[in-house]
């Protein structure tokens, strides 16, 4: 059987399946996702040579947000061939659920639609290594690229020209030693949120957040995400972290258009203390900082006042430790 199933994830994955193989019991890279969704799909007789890509998004419990919807369909027949063959490439995908994902697997996986965590995007064949936010996860992505001699079907990984130009393995060298306040933050966390409101009373939350390097290298992006997925956000947000050389400082811009929650500030250390100043979008004066750092954890504190004679009250602690590099 020559057929192929093509199935595009929203992160700017593909993976291109041919004959079914035996699925481990715990998938650890997405060449075990692959050879999983081989093993669960069974293509129609005489359909030699077609294809149809699906577009889904993983949770990290293995299941998926949304069902699978197919995007391109390329098959030999009537409308009803393409449409046998669709439901036959959609029922293979479900009939996997739910994938056991390992946890650095599905840390990366989960979701990037944002509500993931998963968008959907333009697929690009890479005949060089991509970049990606997830570096450990696209070097992996490369050696199964690469490896076309396994009898089992081939499967292969795209990545979106967006987030190929976007994402950076690194600072360029000249500039590492001023990108270091917050190059250690490369990575990914959970966190424990607590919320202080102003009558007194603390909400709380578990979270997570993820840094990467992007704009080659010069400037640092991260996600805020509250809950943690996959449950409904209270929080989706990002920052923008770049690094000025003429006021020896950081330009801090934070965007969260679920709560329609902006703010820009400059950031410098202060003693092992990481401090950002500034204002947000309702007019409030804001200070947000990085204290008890170690190489695993941070506590992160933001606090604001109306007006430089008052007070900083605290609103927002985040307890953070690393979850991966």
């Amino acid at each position: 059987m020559t057929a192929t199933l093509k199935v595009a994830m929203l992160m700017g994955l593909a993976t291109t399946i041919g004959v079914p193989q035996a699925q481990a019991d715990t998938l650890k890279t997405m060449n075990d996702v692959g050879t999983a969704l081989t093993n669960c799909w069974t293509p129609p007789a005489g359909t030699d040579g077609s294809s149809v890509t699906l577009s889904f998004s993983f949770k990290r419990d293995g299941s998926l947000i949304g069902p699978p919807r197919a995007t391109a369909i390329n098959v030999k027949g009537d409308k009803a061939a393409a449409k046998a063959f669709s439901d036959a490439a959609i029922a293979g995908v479900t009939k996997c659920l739910p994938l056991d994902f390992a946890p650095a697997l599905a840390q990366g996986i989960a979701g990037w639609r944002h509500h993931r965590r998963w968008r959907q995007l333009l697929q690009q064949r890479t005949e060089s290594r991509p970049r990606t936010l997830l570096k450990e996860w696209c070097q992996q992505a490369c050696a199964t690229l690469h490896d076309c001699s396994k009898p089992k079907g081939l499967v292969t990984m795209t990545v979106s020209a967006f987030l190929a130009a976007l994402a950076s393995e690194g600072p360029p060298a000249e500039r590492a030693k001023d990108m270091a306040l917050y190059g250690w933050l490369i990575g990914s966390w959970e966190t424990d949120t607590l919320h202080h409101r102003d009558d007194g009373t603390v909400e709380k939350w578990p979270g997570e957040i993820h840094f990467g390097w992007v704009l080659e290298g010069r400037a640092i992006q991260d996600l805020w995400i509250r809950p943690r997925r996959p449950e409904p956000s209270t929080m989706y947000g990002t920052t923008l972290r770049v690094f000025d050389p003429g006021i020896d400082g950081w330009h801090i811009i934070w965007s969260d258009p679920l709560n329609q929650d902006y703010s820009r500030q400059i950031g410098r250390a202060e003693g092992k203390d990481i401090v950002q100043l500034g204002e947000d979008s309702r007019g409030m004066k804001t200070r947000w900082r990085f204290t008890e750092i170690t190489a695993d954890s941070f506590h992160w504190i933001g606090e604001e006042r109306a007006s430089d004679s008052d007070p900083w009250r605290m609103s927002w602690e985040h307890f953070a430790h690393r979850t991966a590099p």
